[in-house]
């Protein structure tokens, strides 16, 4: 949503200068980075905080590379 936002906004000023922070990702890491399939190691999230076969990491990843590529389709990356 932020991402969404920040696009409509830099489309309607078109300014010379602007900053994203998503810390999303973050957060989605550290609370379910058991989940995911990078993770080597032998602990796992309880079944019932997290579907064994779910990855939010990817899914995060997935969508933080959706929305770079939106700014970078519109030029707003240099």
């Amino acid at each position: 949503m932020l991402a969404d936002i920040h696009l409509t906004l830099w489309k309607k000023h078109k300014p010379d200068f602007s900053s994203l922070f998503l810390n999303s990702g973050a957060h989605i890491q550290h609370h379910y980075l058991f989940n995911s399939k990078a993770y080597a190691g032998i602990i796992k999230n309880p079944e019932w905080y997290c579907p064994k076969d779910y990855d939010p990491l990817i899914h995060i990843l997935l969508e933080y590379d959706k929305q770079i590529g939106k700014l970078l389709s519109k030029k707003m990356l240099k």
